[in-house]
């Protein structure tokens, strides 16, 4: 089931009449005796309704209201209490007041009292409380109060609705504890001047909280969209602010801003807990901070504040994000770098002496196929090329007789000299086994070199000097010759004109060796 505010109200309501009436009244009255007053109507009044004139005096009026009829500018309260302790107020409607509860003790400080379940509506202080200790103020809509020389107030679970200026002010007010309030104002939500050491846990400021000459004032867990501090203000501390407040800290202020966080220590890779596991904290200069600390039987250190900000907007020396360091007997040391943030948990994984994490497995990308390479035939004496040849060059190159940008694979060379023309020319520099004139140039006007590539022979860097495997290919091709013309000789007759048009060109070629045929052929 979900508590809402108007059940806690009205569950609250249903506790506080565990009391006996002493006293039923139908109207305003002074309360004269100690002892409980209980209203049995709602009522209307010009002036102030309830006066308090005795000790351990307790106005309950069951949710009846009380209206004041004049205007809210008179000086009227709902309930008023001059000097008397213990004095308390449950469960009223205060309309139309001034002052819809005043505590305003001139001389001596008022002891005690409650003000509870109550709504004061329409008016310029919802709550007056001067000069009072161990005030508990509880479960009350109030549009805004106003706390001067109180002490030890406890201020819980109320509704402080004035949205036209400000909620609350406290003023000369020490060691008071605010705890659960939601606040709803254009200005400050609340705003402390002269007011030291108070507490302030899981509240909801709308706005702007305001400290002036005001230092050790501590915010818990509050909602707190703005923080302004000036007129040295100094060692008040916002922890775990539900959103970091926008800060405005003057030069002779100071604030800080942190958050509870702690280490947690564990076994890899089995991670359990490692007791006895030491801590240290340092902020990201490297700078340690913080209490020794030391994991317990779960692997846990105690809480322990890590900074935001701390100082003011001149100097800032924050302690997040923040880097822990974990030793423990029998275990490698391990760190993490964490930020700060509301109750946070930094986990550290240890290691046994010489083990290793466990790797995260990589995902291995498909290999490309290779495609297969199919090697070539290599016939009688050729050489397969070596390897620093050059064996780059575009398929157009090695299909052009005379190509300036041909690759070492046997081509011939151009009039610049350049690796040149495919295995079927004649003028091959660096040449194929096919070339007959095979030399490093190729023709007698070329200057270029060639290169030992296509299967070719050996380089020489004359282009006129052959070599001596260049100096037998004449022989052994006049041998082919012959042997080629006895068998064109032999189907002379069955071949006719095909056969002789062969051997016209087999005996050019045998004449004039150097020579280009008029139409070119492999060998």
């Amino acid at each position: 089931m979900r508590i809402t505010p108007l059940l806690v109200l009205v569950l609250l309501a249903s506790a506080t009449q565990a009391w006996t009436a002493d006293f039923v009244i139908t109207g305003c009255q002074n309360l004269t005796q100690a002892g409980h007053y209980s209203l049995d109507r709602d009522v209307e009044t010009n002036a102030t309704c309830f006066t308090v004139q005795s000790n351990g005096v307790s106005l309950h009026c069951n949710s009846h209201s009380i209206t004041q009829t004049r205007g809210i500018l008179e000086s009227n309260a709902g309930f008023y209490n001059p000097s008397f302790d213990y004095a308390s107020v449950y469960d009223c409607t205060f309309q139309n007041f001034a002052y819809g509860i005043r505590y305003h003790s001139v001389a001596a400080t008022l002891q005690g009292g409650n003000i509870e379940n109550n709504i004061v509506q329409n008016g310029p202080d919802g709550l007056w409380v001067q000069n009072t200790d161990g005030l508990q103020v509880r479960n009350n809509r109030l549009y805004d109060a106003h706390f001067t020389s109180s002490t030890n107030s406890l201020v819980e679970n109320n509704e402080f609705t004035l949205e036209n200026t400000g909620s609350v002010y406290l003023q000369n007010s020490d060691a008071n504890s605010f705890r659960a309030n939601s606040y709803a104002a254009s200005y400050a939500s609340i705003w402390l001047k002269n007011s030291n050491s108070n507490t302030f846990q899981n509240e909801v400021f709308s706005s702007l909280v305001q400290l002036e000459k005001s230092s050790g004032n501590q915010f818990t867990a509050c909602n707190i969209p703005a923080l302004l501090e000036r007129e040295s203000s100094s060692e008040n501390n916002v922890t775990n602010p539900l959103s970091f407040p926008t800060l405005n800290i003057a030069s002779d202020s100071s604030a800080r801003v942190d958050y509870t966080v702690r280490a947690r220590v564990l076994r890899h890779p089995e991670q359990t807990p490692i007791a006895s596991a030491a801590i240290n904290a340092s902020d990201a200069s490297g700078n340690a901070f913080g209490p020794a600390l030391q994991t317990d039987s779960q692997g846990y250190t105690p809480w322990f504040k890590a900074a935001a900000f701390n100082g003011n907007t001149a100097q800032n020396n924050p302690e997040s994000p923040y880097t822990l360091l974990a030793t423990a007997n029998g275990y490698q040391d391990g760190s993490a770098t964490d930020e700060a943030s509301t109750d946070h948990t930094t986990t550290l994984i240890l290691l046994l002496p010489g083990a290793t994490p466990t790797p995260v497995p990589t995902a291995i990308p498909t290999p490309t196929s290779t495609p297969t390479l199919l090697p070539e035939t290599i016939e009688g004496d050729e050489q397969p090329p070596s390897a620093d040849e050059e064996t780059t060059g575009s398929a157009e190159d090695a299909a052009n007789p005379k190509s300036t940008n041909g690759a070492a694979d046997g081509n011939g060379a151009d009039e610049n000299g350049a690796a040149g023309a495919t295995t079927s020319n004649l003028y091959a520099g660096a040449g194929s086994v096919n070339n007959l004139n095979a030399n490093s140039g190729a023709n007698a006007d070329t200057t270029g070199t060639g290169q030992q590539s296509g299967y070719g022979l050996e380089k020489s860097s004359n282009p006129n000097a052959g070599n001596p495997l260049a100096d037998n290919i004449i022989p052994f091709a006049a041998v082919i010759a012959v042997a080629a013309l006895a068998l064109a000789l032999k189907h002379f007759h069955d071949k006719g004109g095909k056969q002789d048009k062969q051997i016209r060109t087999s005996l050019d070629l045998l004449k004039n060796p150097g020579s280009e045929p008029r139409k070119r052929k492999y060998f």
